[in-house]
């Protein structure tokens, strides 16, 4: 075997050392570190029994009673409870997702729409301890996914799950008037102050 045989050798060993490393304990370094820059990755939703929501449009305050929820300080003000759990089970999928870390400046988070002042701000507690607090943006370009900061921090993630669109609205309370089983009814009145009707089954 020449020379020129032996230095080839050498380096293809070489290349096959260096890809052992980055693909096994390299890799798993890096995929150890992207799991870290999870912002959700230590949240327990099963503990969350009061939300704090900020906006443009002001803030509301959810708790927790027994298993409903309600807007804190508004008489009979039951929230809509897939809302409720439409964001809640957004933040359990948070937990599992490995966000990308798009930006480390804070000029740019206006541009997201992650900053206090812009974005759309949750704080969830356990009582009165805050369990997470973090900054909900606008929704990607591709209306999938959302902008999303922890209060205080410099950093922007992009999420893949839509926050924007199950945090960021105003219907939240339940609207109905009553709750009732329909199979048993066969006749409705109804009755105003100048007249009245029935509709009933065949």
């Amino acid at each position: 075997m020449n020379k020129k045989n032996l230095i080839l050798g050498g380096l293809l060993l070489v290349l096959l050392v260096l890809a052992f490393v980055y693909q096994g304990p390299f890799g798993d370094w890096r995929k150890k570190e992207k799991k870290e820059l999870n912002i959700f990755s230590d949240l327990n939703v099963d503990n969350v029994n009061k939300i704090e929501l900020s906006g443009s449009k002001g803030k509301k305050v959810f708790v927790k009673n027994a298993s409903l929820w309600q807007e804190e300080g508004i008489k009979n003000s039951m929230l809509n409870s897939q809302a409720v759990d439409s964001a809640l089970s957004s933040l359990k999928q948070s937990k599992e997702e490995n966000p990308i870390l798009i930006s480390e400046l804070a000029d740019k988070q206006a541009d997201f729409e992650t900053s206090t002042e812009k974005g759309y701000k949750v704080v969830l507690k356990n009582g009165d301890e805050v369990i997470k607090d973090f900054v909900i943006g606008k929704n990607t370009n591709d209306f999938r996914g959302s902008y999303v900061s922890e209060t205080g921090s410099n950093k922007t993630y992009i999420s893949s799950i839509n926050l924007t669109s199950v945090f960021g609205h105003d219907d939240w309370l339940n609207k109905s008037i009553f709750v009732a089983e329909s199979s048993p009814i066969n006749k409705i009145r109804f009755q105003y102050p100048s007249r009245e009707f029935t509709v009933e089954k065949p």
